[in-house]
């Protein structure tokens, strides 16, 4: 293909400096995509600068130190803290807060499903067939949930692995004995000598 803007692309990099603009287009095509567009400041192909940025940053493996919960925290914080007014706005009213609580109520399912896939690597149909294998009930107390809810998602804190549905009642219980095998038995033992 010919060169269209052959001895241009100095003058149209100029005029882009004056004009404050970041893309200008050269005189040579890019050789992967056929490009004249290209950035003022490095001179790379802005197609092909923009396609390798989208790609890292959906590189989950790469950009992950860059994610983490602390970071994600502390620039959420900070924006707070520079946008007070904005946040106020957007975010401290009732019209927020109706907002949610109406998509919260019509998305139930989809946020409960978000939800079990980021903390326990399950999905909404993981759970469902799990339920349905301990009938519904609580894998200790064989009851259903007394405060009406769903069932919680009992997992090994080391390895993550979910070993069952519970109860409120049963879940709190087992988290106050940190899931020790020792405090257990020791507690049944107490509650059997105590009995008359």
């Amino acid at each position: 293909m010919p060169n269209q803007y052959s001895g241009v692309g100095r003058k149209n990099r100029l005029q882009a400096i004056e004009e404050g603009k970041k893309i200008y287009i050269g005189s040579t095509a890019c050789k992967h995509c056929g490009s004249y567009e290209k950035y003022v400041s490095s001179y790379n192909c802005a197609p092909c600068s923009i396609k390798k940025g989208l790609e890292k940053l959906s590189n989950e493996e790469l950009m992950r130190p860059y994610r983490t919960k602390k970071k994600q925290k502390r620039k959420t914080q900070e924006w707070r803290e520079n946008n007070q007014e904005k946040y106020q706005k957007q975010y401290k009213n009732e019209i927020h807060r109706s907002k949610c609580r109406e998509y919260y109520k019509n998305n139930k399912e989809t946020l409960k499903n978000k939800y079990l896939e980021r903390v326990y690597d399950i999905s909404i149909e993981d759970y469902n067939l799990l339920l349905e294998s301990q009938n519904n009930k609580c894998k200790i107390c064989k009851r259903k949930c007394s405060s009406g809810k769903s069932l919680a998602v009992d997992h090994n804190h080391d390895s993550g692995e979910v070993r069952g549905l519970l109860c409120k009642n049963c879940n709190i219980g087992l988290g106050m004995f940190f899931d020790n095998l020792d405090f257990l038995e020791n507690a049944v033992l107490y509650l059997k000598s105590t009995q008359s």
